[in-house]
């Protein structure tokens, strides 16, 4: 895949704007395999959890898999559910 594939004008552009990015790309299978086998075997350590958040909050906003926003059936809708319970303020802002 190359770079500009995954390259988005709103969201790695200089100026971001406040509107939400609507561009989309189905070819997330790939990305989505990697989180589900990453999510679950993340240390109790803040600092890649809340880096984890970040990144799976942009590839949501790209993806056209919506099975990947069931909260209670995916292994990302897991990790924000065990995320908003966390006890680190950083991690429950940035899942929200």
């Amino acid at each position: 895949m190359s770079r500009e594939i995954l390259f988005c004008q709103v969201c790695d552009g200089e100026q971001k704007q406040a509107a939400e990015c609507d561009r989309q790309n189905p070819e997330f299978a790939d990305i989505w395999a990697i989180l589900d086998f990453i999510l679950p075997r993340l240390s109790r350590t803040p600092g890649p959890r809340i880096a984890a958040m970040i990144a799976l909050r942009r590839i949501l906003m790209h993806s056209t898999q919506l099975d990947q926003v069931q909260l209670s059936t995916s292994t990302s809708g897991e990790f924000c559910l065990h995320s908003l319970r966390s006890s680190i303020r950083e991690l429950r802002i940035a899942t929200g």
